[in-house]
């Protein structure tokens, strides 16, 4: 077969390449009467249309010639050695390559990988190129839904190669049948699809060849992409691909998932890949594919794909042809007929046949915005393949909050009939479907903007390097002011989130200004009661949190959480989050069974998303928080164990939420009596901390600070005392009134009285009361003033002691939900001062109110309780009574 050699325009390539396919599966008769009608008197576009068919019609490609060389007899390269790699079974082929499963052999280490080569020789330069490309692409594409490249290179014999990880799984269509997937399943899996094609469309690479068989599910269930044999760069031009390679190509693609241009010989774009994946949806959602060949020719397929509109869905999943029964086809994804029926009309018929529309123009623009479809499908909220009439909107408004529509029928009724009620409607939901948009492309701003602003970044305890940082901040909250002045929306996003980074350089001042602003801009342009307002008060409550003021931010959570309640699906409310911010918040306060409840709720809603996901491990570590307070050990360790389960496998041992993880388990382990199991996981917390540098400095604090408990408690006070020290330089970095200072202070306190060092001990305890004074947190100043006053007890201070311990006991009854263990505690000891003084009447009562309180806390044990009414029997005796 000669090469071609000529070079010919794009407009001319894409005439003569059409005119070829046409051609190609003719009859002579029907071919000349075509090229007569097509070519009319241009004899050189005659001549090169009639060369391609040539060349066609001998089947002289490399491959080709592979095949003829290994038909009928055993492939000559099996056990063949390929740099360190063995072949052991040939595994696959396809239009330019084979495939085989190899195995490392050198010894190192094992590893089993696929290998892939075509034959090169003079008549295959196109393949050669085309492989090289390939070679290339993978190369760049690094991506955990692509199959990754591994090595490359060419055999003695001019076989080029590469090697790539060896994917085990099975093909996304008979995954989904062999599991039974549910729709919504099989949406989802899809959506990971689309994340892995859209990566390589941002690599400027359109795969071309989309079919369920190069999407593979791994052991993982997750989808890996395979095969970029005849992917093409976007910025190539069909003048680079010489004409003989043009049917060669046509054997390259799978008609069945190739677009009507594609099979026309068009220019490559995106498209050709959003057409290939509605028709794997549609694959997945109906069990058939839009059009089965059924023995026609090219020509009559690409007549039938260019021409005929495809069934929707809902109709063809349910007819009844040949094996296909409505019962079995509904019954493969876990539902009945009707149901089946229900999932795909509507949107998703709408979502699968706007990706396969004729006009690549028509189509969804990207695969990004393919797969926002899809995701919003799945959400309940307005697809952009509906048109937004109002009937539509309010449908989607009825379904995704049917019992409060149940309720106010007056409501609907006027939305339905009221002419003023249907207009006001349609502008909400036009606003709703602009505020989802502006959030879609603000946060691309804002990822941008913070890529910009703050990487790298330097130790933050460099105070040269602090002053630069609050610089940059205020620069950058200047631009953002004049480059959005006219988007409140962008501004407010913009804002909030730059105080949210000030926030984590411990610029708290910048950080509460930021978000004020963001705070203001919002409530002006959205109102008080939107949802705008609401993510900016939860962004001032966790400003307010990690100054340690717990009940100012559990008034901004407590006032922000309606909204996100009320506020309908379609915006970014995030119930659950906000729940378990307020529920940390009470927690601090006192209020426990409040806390619990939020706790358990966020964790209900974040499962019913996902059952092993980040959020849910968040949940299942606060709520272990609520267990541990409570003394109920062995749920809160079962619920550590699996938030830490769930945060390695996902974020890997060293990131920091693993690593906390790992801290609040050991704390727990502590607590059960595990003390070896407790030490060596706090150790390693500790060492995944400090491997984190600069961002491992606030866990750190803490890891420190409760391993000097374990070993004060151990009697181990020398170590203990290094240790508090190390804890609390680090701690004072963040501020010297920080609450969680005094936490630490007030346990040093007690290891310096424990080694008799009482005048720095009354220093510490008066520097612990200070702070708790200020942060006004009343748990926390309640349990300071225990811990003074049993210091001056001991002491026999007793008259100092009793006025501590008497506001103490206001304090916890004050509470909603009174800590009955810390409460017995205090009577307990105000007692005991009040007998050493004589007054024992008093003392009694009090004692006896301490007992009733521990024996009402769950977390108190017999011995205390036993020892308890042991102080009450010996002061009775005392008294005489």
């Amino acid at each position: 077969m000669r090469t071609w050699k000529r070079v010919v325009t794009a407009d001319r390539w894409h005439r003569v390449e059409a005119i070829f396919h046409r051609a190609a599966d003719l009859t002579p008769a029907e071919r000349q009467r075509l090229l007569d009608a097509e070519c009319g008197g241009d004899a050189v576009l005659r001549a090169e249309v009639e060369q391609l068919l040539r060349a066609d019609a001998t089947g002289d490609d490399a491959f080709s010639r592979f095949e003829a060389h290994t038909r009928g007899g055993a492939d000559p390269l099996l056990g063949r050695r390929l740099g360190v790699y063995e072949l052991r079974v040939r595994v696959a082929q396809g239009g330019m390559g084979v495939v085989y499963r190899a195995e490392r052999v050198d010894g190192l280490f094992q590893q089993e990988v696929a290998i892939k080569l075509i034959r090169a020789d003079g008549q295959s330069d196109w393949m050669l190129r085309r492989f090289e490309f390939e070679r290339r692409t993978l190369a760049a594409l690094q991506h955990p839904g692509i199959a990754r490249l591994l090595d490359g290179g060419t055999t003695a014999e001019g076989y080029p190669y590469f090697v790539m990880e060896f994917v085990r799984g099975e093909p996304i269509d008979r995954y989904c049948a062999r599991e039974r997937l549910t729709m919504a399943a099989r949406l989802r899996l899809f959506l990971q699809v689309c994340r892995a094609v859209h990566f390589a469309h941002q690599n400027l690479v359109v795969h071309c060849d989309l079919k369920p068989a190069n999407v593979l599910i791994d052991d993982r269930g997750v989808p890996r992409l395979l095969d970029f044999g005849i992917a093409r760069l976007l910025e190539a031009g069909p003048e680079d691909v010489p004409a003989a390679a043009t049917r060669t190509v046509g054997r390259l693609l799978t008609p069945e998932y190739a677009s009507p241009e594609q099979l026309a010989g068009g220019a490559v774009t995106t498209a050709h890949d959003v057409y290939a994946l509605g028709v794997v949806l549609y694959e997945l959602a109906t069990g058939r594919r839009p059009f089965e060949p059924s023995g026609t020719s090219a020509a009559e397929w690409e007549r039938t794909v260019r021409e005929r509109s495809p069934e929707r869905p809902s109709t063809r999943a349910l007819r009844a042809e040949g094996e296909h029964h409505p019962g079995a086809v509904a019954a493969a994804f876990r539902t009945s007929p009707t149901g089946l029926r229900r999932a795909l009309r509507g949107d998703l018929d709408r979502i699968v046949l706007m990706a396969l529309r004729k006009e690549p123009e028509r189509r969804y623009a990207s695969v990004q915005e393919f797969a926002d479809d899809v995701e919003r499908h799945l959400e309940g909220r307005p697809v952009q393949a509906h048109g937004n009439s109002l009937g539509y909107l309010a449908a989607k408004f009825v379904r995704r909050n049917l019992v409060a529509v149940a309720s106010t029928v007056a409501v609907l009724l006027a939305l339905l009939f009221g002419l003023l009620a249907a207009r006001r409607g349609e502008r909400v939901a036009k606003a709703e479907a602009e505020h989802a948009t502006m959030e879609a492309d603000s946060f691309q701003g804002i990822a941008d903007f913070l890529m910009d602003a703050f990487l790298p970044t330097q130790p933050a305890e460099d105070p040269a390097w602090q002053q630069r940082a609050r610089e940059r901040v205020r620069a950058h909250a200047a631009r953002v002011h004049r480059q959005h002045a006219d988007s409140d929306h962008v501004r407010g996003n913009l804002l909030d989130t730059l105080g949210k980074v000030a926030l984590r350089l411990n610029l708290h001042d910048d950080a509460a200004a930021l978000m004020a602003a963001a705070h203001d801009i919002r409530t002006r342009a959205f109102g008080a009661g939107s949802i705008e307002a609401a993510l900016s008060l939860r962004s001032l409550g966790q400003l307010q949190f990690q100054l340690g003021d717990h009940a100012a931010a559990a008034r901004l959570f407590e006032a922000a959480l309606p909204i996100h309640r009320a506020a309908p699906d379609a915006t970014h409310a995030d119930v659950a989050g906000l729940a378990n911010d307020l529920a940390a918040c009470l927690r601090n306060l006192g209020r426990d069974q409040e806390a619990a409840a939020l706790h358990q709720e966020a964790l209900a809603l974040r499962r019913a998303r996902g059952a092993r996901t980040l959020p849910v491990a968040e949940s299942l570590n606060n709520l272990a928080a609520v267990h541990l307070d409570r003394g109920e050990l062995d749920l809160a360790l079962g619920q550590l164990r699996e938030a830490l389960t769930i945060r390695a496998a996902i974020l890997g041992d060293d990131h920091p939420l693993t690593v906390q993880g790992m801290s609040n388990l050991a704390l727990v382990l502590w607590r059960h009596g595990d003390h070896e199991e407790a030490l060596a996981v706090m150790a390693r917390a500790e060492i995944g901390y400090r491997a984190l540098g600069p961002d491992g400095e606030d866990g750190l604090r803490l890891v420190l600070a409760n391993l000097a408990t374990m070993q004060m408690e151990r009697r181990d006070l020398d170590a203990a005392a290094a240790t508090f020290e190390r804890a609390l330089a680090l701690q004072r970095k963040a501020g010297s009134d920080h609450p969680a200072i005094a936490t630490t202070l007030a346990r040093l306190a007690v290891l310096q009285h424990l080694r008799q060092h009482d005048d720095e001990a009354r220093a510490t305890w008066t520097e612990v009361m200070a702070i708790r004074r200020r942060a006004g947190a009343p748990r926390e100043l309640a349990m300071a003033l225990h811990g003074q006053a049993v210091f001056l007890f001991d002491r026999k201070e007793h008259d100092a002691a009793i006025p501590l311990l008497e506001e103490a006991v206001v304090l916890h009854r004050a509470m909603e939900v009174p800590d009955q263990a810390e409460l017995g505690r205090a009577e307990l000891v105000l007692g005991r001062c009040l007998a050493r003084n004589g007054a024992f009447a008093p003392a009694i009562e009090r004692l006896r109110a301490g007992i009733e309180a521990l024996d009402g806390s769950p977390v108190v044990g017999a011995e205390e309780r036993a020892y308890a009414r042991k102080v009450l029997e010996e002061v009775r005796r005392r008294a005489g009574d």
